[in-house]
């Protein structure tokens, strides 16, 4: 096989192969707990709310400006219970 062919052969495989695996499921964000905690269980320092800090390493943190339904930077008890239903 000479050279542009070789080269072709591997272009084409390049642009294709990606197309293979497109279907593919992503591995899910961290997923809420089937256990949700409870919400004073998250506020740690107790203020009421549930800042990006304290949902750190938490299925929270993925979807924490989804649940944080007026953007203030915290996720007030009754934003929380909206958020996990």
């Amino acid at each position: 096989m000479n050279s542009t062919k070789k080269f072709l052969l591997t272009a084409v495989t390049c642009l294709v192969a990606p197309l293979a695996f497109a279907d593919q499921e992503q591995p899910a964000a961290k997923e809420m707990p089937k256990d949700t905690p409870k919400f004073e269980e998250l506020d740690k320092d107790a203020n009421g709310g549930i800042s990006a800090v304290e949902a750190t390493n938490t299925w929270l943190a993925e979807s924490f400006s989804k649940a944080d339904a007026n953007q203030d930077g915290n996720v007030t008890k009754d934003e929380y219970e909206d958020a996990t239903g």
